[in-house]
């Protein structure tokens, strides 16, 4: 198994850097030629979310399915699955960020019944407590 960095991800996905995209290709092709996996941690995740959201302006349902695709490709291995899944399900259905939900998993799944916040926004989704 390798991993790759949110600068990798992000060619990926955009396609803006031809050289640079051209070069994840290659190396995703080469790790799948190999049988290995592509480790995408949570934080990667997070920080393509930010990326493509702040500076590439991808709207919201874009970016969940972008990210719904990234999941679905074999050749991709995540730190947390289930909790990335349950983040992406919550993020659909409600308000947030993807990053927002992932913490919220991730909580959930060390044991934790709520996730307290300042935002707003998540004071009535699922897994937060407005403080």
């Amino acid at each position: 198994m390798i991993a790759i960095d949110t600068n990798l991800l992000v060619r990926h996905l955009t396609q803006d850097d031809p050289a640079q995209s051209a070069k994840v290709a290659k190396l995703l092709a080469g790790a799948a030629s190999n049988g290995e996996l592509v480790l995408l941690t949570d934080i990667v995740l997070c920080e393509t979310a930010w990326v493509l959201t702040r500076f590439y302006e991808v709207k919201r349902t874009d970016l969940l399915t972008a990210l719904g695709l990234v999941l679905a490709d074999v050749q991709f291995a995540f730190q947390h699955r289930p909790e990335v899944e349950a983040a992406l399900r919550a993020n659909r259905a409600g308000r947030g960020h993807f990053a927002d939900h992932l913490i919220s998993a991730l909580a959930r799944a060390a044991g934790c019944h709520t996730t307290y916040t300042f935002e707003k926004g998540l004071g009535a989704a699922s897994g937060f407590t407005l403080l």
